[in-house]
This record gives structure tokens, C-alpha cells and sequence, in this order.
């Protein structure tokens, strides 16, 4: 009873400052990362110059970029919620009733009903600092479109 008293509180222990640094400097890395192959493919694939519309490669950039990160955190967020339970159960059942021959082998639980309170169970990160940063970087694309719309014309 004690061990899984002492697990709970491990459970419901706020993050220290130190792992939310961690967590903002990679969110903003992968964000950056994004960012930066939206605007090497502009240049490269549309054929963006870079020397006559800088602007418009890095409004492009942030925009996309930021954009994408906010579509991919909507992603993550509707799935927590349980949007695609049901085939995340179908295909690991059928994959334990392929390839395990043993009942008592298989890792999920014997029917959707268990499976979904399992995941209840389970404590979801939400990434808000990677919505918050992906936001931020939209936001300043979104700006640069306007400053930059007819830089070139």
C-alpha cells in the first residue's frame, strides 16, 4: 500500500524548473528545424532569391513553419483526447493475435472497454510551450507576410 502511495506523489509532482527549460528548448528546436527546411525549400524548390525577396523566404519560414507545429500539436492533443483510440486498439490487437500464439503473452487488454480506462488512467502531456512557441512563430510570419507583400513587385 505505502509503494503505491509513494508512486502516486511521484505522479502528481510538479515538473522542476529545470525540466521545463529542457522542455522550451526543444520545443523551440524543433520548431527552429521546421522553420528552417520551410525556408531552404522555398529557395530551393520555388525558386525564391534569396538576394532580391529575404522577406518573403522568412515570412514564408516562420509562417509555414509555425503553422505545421501548431497543426501537429492540434494532432497530438486530438489523439490524448482519444480520437483514434479504436485504431490503435484494432491494430495492436490484431498484431498480438498474429504474432503471439499464447493468451496469456498478449500486451493488450481483452476488449476496448479495458483499453480505453487504461488510457484514462495515464497522466497526458499537453506541450503547451510547444503550442505557445509554434504560435509565437506563426504570429511573427503572419506579420512578416504583411510588412513584405509587395517587396519585389
Amino acid at each position: 500500500m505505502g509503494e503505491n502511495e509513494e508512486s502516486l506523489e511521484v505522479l502528481d509532482a510538479k515538473p522542476s524548473k529545470r525540466s521545463k527549460i529542457i522542455e522550451a528548448l526543444v520545443s523551440f528546436g524543433v520548431i527552429v528545424i521546421f522553420c528552417v527546411v520551410t525556408g531552404v525549400l522555398d529557395v530551393y524548390s520555388r525558386g525564391v532569391s534569396f538576394s532580391l525577396k529575404p522577406g518573403t523566404v522568412f515570412a514564408d519560414a516562420f509562417s509555414i513553419g509555425g503553422g505545421i507545429c501548431v497543426l501537429f500539436w492540434a494532432l497530438i492533443w486530438v489523439s490524448q483526447k482519444g480520437a483514434f483510440d479504436i485504431i490503435v486498439y484494432s491494430v495492436g490487437r490484431m498484431i498480438d493475435v498474429i504474432f503471439r500464439l499464447h493468451e496469456e503473452n498478449q500486451k493488450m487488454p481483452k476488449n476496448f472497454g479495458d483499453y480505453v480506462l487504461a488510457k484514462r488512467g495515464k497522466k497526458h502531456k499537453h506541450f503547451y510551450y510547444f503550442l505557445i512557441e509554434a504560435g509565437a512563430f506563426f504570429v511573427v510570419g503572419a506579420i512578416l507576410s504583411i510588412v513584405f507583400m509587395n517587396e519585389g513587385a
